[in-house]
């Protein structure tokens, strides 16, 4: 190695040295709580509201995802800041890979667990991201792009509308109803959703069917008994979605007696057993 790299080599470790001694110096201050509401940070642009740019954003994850420690980082602004350095130089890394020098990371430091209620807070205190938010309904819409146009949404107690007022009466997922649809018939209300088009309310309806819905490889002289005794069938999907005036009434659940479902595997119709909840 050269003497002029070797001065180099000297000024940069005592660079660091000098450093390393003014970091010992100064009080040291632990983040052990999120920020105050008027100290968060809040920029315009593709990165908003936490980067300013790509550059910060991307060094940021880059620092966190391969846990580079801050004099490692200020190092590598060194490098790079030199007159000296060209990029060019750099066409792969497998050299350094092939040393097998021992290494100089500590086992363990000092770390600050972000608390998750402290990040919900601060995100559902943020208005540039608030108003990206969605709290209601599950929406009906052609195009399913959002996590709640789909079924888990519309149909889940945390996220969905549990119920709604027609015609007087309030109805609940979960119901028993009539509804019409060229004729009277027999369903069960699976979910209560926004049309995105017009923002009126949609019933999203699971079919119960009689003897004569079912496929012919399930009629039998047993079902048709039991179906003269007052049993219908509950269908799996695919469901039914009608506006709030086809509704008729509803239906007690205890009145009905259902203790099987049809559904399709594999494009082919199968039965099994089934208990009201």
């Amino acid at each position: 190695m050269s003497l002029e790299s070797d001065e180099e080599y000297e000024t940069m470790s005592s660079d660091n040295e000098e450093r390393h001694d003014s970091d010992i110096s100064e009080e040291k201050l632990f983040v052990d709580e999120a920020l105050a509401k008027d100290k968060l940070p809040s920029y315009d642009g593709d990165f908003a509201p936490y980067f300013q740019n790509l550059t910060t954003a991307t060094l940021f994850c880059w620092i966190y995802k391969h846990n580079i420690s801050t004099n490692a980082y200020e190092d590598l602004v060194d490098i790079i800041m030199r007159p000296e350095f060209n990029r060019d130089h750099i066409q792969n890394l497998s050299q350094f890979h092939q040393k097998k020098t021992p290494s100089t990371l500590k086992d363990s430091k000092m770390a600050y667990q972000l608390s998750i209620s402290d990040i919900i807070w601060n995100v559902l205190n943020n208005p540039s991201l608030l108003k990206e938010m969605y709290f209601g309904a599950g929406v009906d819409s052609k195009t399913k792009s959002e996590y709640w146009h789909g079924t888990l949404w519309a149909e889940s107690p945390l996220f969905s509308q549990e119920q709604l007022m027609i015609s007087g009466e309030i109805y609940q997922c979960g119901d028993f109803v009539y509804y019409y649809d060229n004729e009277r018939k027999l369903g069960r209300l699976r979910a209560i959703l926004l049309n995105e088009e017009n923002q009126q309310y949609r019933l999203r309806i699971q079919k119960v069917l009689d003897y004569s819905d079912l496929p012919g490889t399930f009629k039998g002289e047993l079902r048709q008994n039991r179906f003269l005794s007052g049993e219908v069938w509950l269908q799996d999907e695919p469901f039914l979605t009608i506006t709030t005036s086809q509704i008729s009434e509803k239906v007690a659940a205890d009145t009905l007696r259902i203790t099987e479902i049809l559904y399709k595997h594999h494009t082919y119709w199968r039965i099994r057993m089934f208990i009201i909840r």
